[in-house]
């Protein structure tokens, strides 16, 4: 536009001056604008570069980590914040673009390959699990019903050593139960006590497995008390409608023993919180004892 203003002819000469006056005041203008717009776009570049180099260490701290499971929402986050961020300077956009994107793949690498060799073990656990579940199931009755509560006990050990097995190999757990139920039976054991007992060897899977199994035990606990209890106020309403001193009537017959049934299970599903309970107490002292006698030795050395 400076080109095609000068190439121009004159105008008249009362107002050339002012004509050329008007076009430098316009162009300084333009140049005021620009210059703060430039200004203004390296600031928000510097801001966006702060911000992913603010992203690129959390990532990088996360890959230093051995967390895989608390770090995973963490990564996928920053990831995402990624691409929100908007435009850094253009001579470092590619290096820290790199940079994070090794953080980010490290991560992931590590994680699949700690998640593989976690299947392995996995899958070595539900092998141990199978050759105590055939051990227990071709265990004889025994005259000596001591002495068969005893071998069904140390096959519940035996049990409850053995880690964690692959998810879709869980239903293990529902088969030795039961087996478990009708050797405890065989050995003389009520189906109270043998469920109770049955239980203890849960609680010490619980004991050496994850905080994620303990939270499931507890919500399993809490959920099915509540539908028992709602089980009850329902039978409990359904005899409202009848003549409940009526003993000969099949129907109240009926209700009466799924009453007591729910009773039994209740029962047992309380006693099995209390136990659940008692364990969270002894592991929780057991790790304030080890987190003390670690404050202890730090301050003596």
């Amino acid at each position: 536009m400076k080109e095609l203003f000068t190439q121009t002819g004159p105008a008249t000469k009362a107002l050339n001056n002012h004509l050329w006056e008007q076009f430098r005041i316009v162009g300084r203008e333009f140049n005021h604008a620009k210059n703060a717009f430039y200004k203004d776009l390296k600031k928000d570049q510097q801001e966006n570069l702060d911000k992913k180099m603010k992203l690129i260490e959390i990532a990088e701290q996360h890959l230093a980590g051995d967390d895989f499971n608390g770090s995973l929402p963490v990564m996928k986050r920053i990831q995402s914040e990624w691409k929100e961020i908007g435009h850094v300077p253009r001579k470092v956009s590619d290096k820290i673009w790199k940079r994070f994107q090794a953080a980010c793949n490290g991560f992931f690498d590590k994680k699949n390959a700690q998640r593989k060799e976690e299947n392995a073990e996995e899958t070595a656990n539900f092998e141990a699990k199978m050759r105590v579940f055939d051990a227990l199931k071709e265990m004889l009755p025994q005259d000596d019903q001591d002495a068969m509560k005893a071998d069904v006990e140390k096959h519940m050990a035996d049990w409850a050593a053995i880690g964690r097995v692959p998810y879709s190999k869980r239903h293990i757990q529902d088969k030795f139960d039961k087996l478990l139920q009708a050797k405890l039976k065989a050995a003389g054991m009520s189906a109270v006590d043998a469920e109770m007992l049955k239980y203890q060897s849960k609680l010490s899977s619980l004991e050496s497995g994850d905080a994620r199994d303990f939270t499931n035990e507890r919500f399993y606990l809490k959920k099915r008390r509540d539908e028992i209890q709602d089980e009850k106020r329902q039978l409990e309403n359904n005899m409202q409608f009848i003549n409940a001193k009526d003993d000969k009537n099949p129907f109240v017959v009926q209700l009466k023993k799924n009453t007591a049934a729910l009773d039994k299970e209740l029962d047992l599903i309380k006693e099995k919180q209390k136990q659940l309970n008692i364990l969270e107490r002894q592991m929780n002292k057991t790790d304030d004892e080890d987190s003390k006698d670690e404050e202890s030795s730090e301050a003596t050395e």
